[in-house]
């Protein structure tokens, strides 16, 4: 015993009975592909104009635009970025500094000192 398909499924495969074989025919001329390259490349100029419409208007009121909040991330990624390489730095010179101690040799500010007297 088969389970009768549900009302929406009945109705989508009808219409696609029906306009299936015409879509599948329009979409196969190259009537279709220009006229598709023709609406993406309209839709990217309106875009296009509406971004810059819209920067324009939030620059006005001096509101930042995503395009600076996404130069100011990539700012703070770079200083974050030199302030981890600046704290490896310390670390590292710190590490050397009690590695001497240990050692018994002076400090590099001692040893300084010590070349200026």
């Amino acid at each position: 015993m088969s389970t009768p398909r549900p009302w929406w499924l009945r109705g989508i495969q009808a219409v696609d009975s029906k306009a299936g074989p015409f879509l599948e025919g329009v979409v196969a001329h190259d009537t279709f592909a220009v006229g598709m390259t023709v609406i993406g490349r309209g839709r990217r100029g309106v875009e296009r104009r509406i971004e810059r419409l819209s920067r324009h208007i939030l620059h006005g009121l001096n509101l930042p635009t995503a395009t600076d909040q996404n130069r100011l991330l990539i700012q703070v990624a770079a200083v974050e970025h030199r302030v981890r390489e600046l704290s490896k730095e310390l670390d590292d010179a710190r590490t050397d500094d009690t590695e001497e101690v240990r050692n018994g040799l002076s400090r590099p500010d001692e040893r300084a000192r010590q070349g200026n007297n």
